[in-house]
């Protein structure tokens, strides 16, 4: 009994570990489509095409935020939690990459719109 009991943890350890990866890659796979869909669509002007990259960033951030959100109140459950803990440093991180993003974005346009 206690050696099928350590079996499930695992199994569901296992699980969670791969779950929270999953959203991870689901939030920068999604992010970056959007992006390749924005720099290869010619009907955007340069300055549309850095404002949608925004917009899709920020959109980005808002799911990340529900995530972060989601992970503080499992938190609550279960502190000792390590995948959780560990996909909350990564999605913590990934956020601040795109937020650095946007910046760059707010002076490319700043750039795009002084050159115009």
């Amino acid at each position: 009994m206690e050696q099928e009991n350590v079996r499930l943890t695992n199994e569901l350890a296992a699980f969670n570990s791969t779950t929270s990866t999953n959203d991870l890659v689901a939030i920068q796979n999604k992010l970056n489509q959007k992006i390749e869909s924005i720099q290869s669509d010619n009907s955007f002007s340069p300055e549309n095409k850095v404002k949608e990259q925004q917009k899709a960033n920020n959109e980005s951030l808002t799911e990340i935020s529900k995530r972060l959100t989601e992970i503080d109140k499992q938190l609550k459950g279960d502190p000792q939690n390590v995948t959780l803990k560990n996909e909350k440093a990564a999605l913590k991180e990934y956020k601040v990459e795109i937020e650095e993003e946007n910046n760059r974005l707010i002076a490319e346009l700043l750039a795009l719109t002084n050159t115009t």
